[in-house]
């Protein structure tokens, strides 16, 4: 998988530089942890660093930020968007095993429980490494229903496609756009179960995002 993704590093980093107002979107998904200077979070499956800036500017000089993702040519693309920020350590590493040393205040993830076959394992996993008013944020594409959004599910098909495993073929079928509408219910649907309080809204009519509060 950190293979297949590492080869369309390149083609993800041009193509999100494209999206009209990525970085107020970015903004919006991070602030939903309500991170405070000298907070620890940790964005995971990073990818490119697109979140990475929000959230170093969320937790300050003194908080700390991890971006981890199995794919190292995604992080060389997430060091040349961050640069060498001080707050901001990347990792290479599975999703499956976190690399912090204590709780940490805010998780966020950005559409990968769509690629576990188990996604409810993984969203347990996360919860356990929040601290007791920790957040954790899950971004996920999910397209309206509504008329006005038809031209998200078109891209939404592509994108489960390329997101769904056999990740070799790249296809619109059918099966794969159910099975990976179907893990990210089950993973935001989860990570509801866990909150003490929780929040569930839309962004465009593509991204779900679901938080998640200790």
């Amino acid at each position: 998988m950190s293979e297949y993704y590492g080869r369309w590093a390149g083609l993800y980093d041009r193509s999100r530089r494209l999206l009209p107002g990525r970085r107020r979107v970015r903004a919006r998904i991070v602030d939903t942890l309500d991170l405070h200077p000298g907070d620890q979070a940790i964005d995971v499956g990073c990818g490119p660093g697109s979140s990475l800036q929000a959230l170093a500017a969320a937790v300050g000089p003194t908080g700390t930020v991890i971006g981890l993702d199995r794919a190292r040519r995604m992080l060389d693309r997430a060091r040349s968007t961050i640069g060498d920020h001080p707050a901001v350590s990347l990792v290479c590493g599975d999703a499956r095993s976190l690399p912090t040393a204590g709780p940490v205040d805010g998780l966020l993830s950005t559409f990968v429980v769509g690629m576990f076959a188990t996604p409810e394992a993984i969203v347990d996993r996360w919860w356990e490494t929040l601290g007791a008013e920790g957040a954790m944020t899950l971004a996920s594409f999910a397209p309206s229903p509504s008329l006005w959004a038809l031209p998200a599910r078109f891209v939404y098909r592509l994108l489960a496609g390329l997101a769904t495993p056999p990740l070799w073929s790249v296809t619109v079928d059918a099966d794969r756009v159910r099975t990976h509408r179907n893990r990210i219910a089950r993973a935001h649907a989860r990570l509801t179960t866990h909150a003490s309080h929780s929040t569930d809204t839309r962004i465009g009519g593509l991204i779900r995002l679901t938080t998640g509060y200790r």
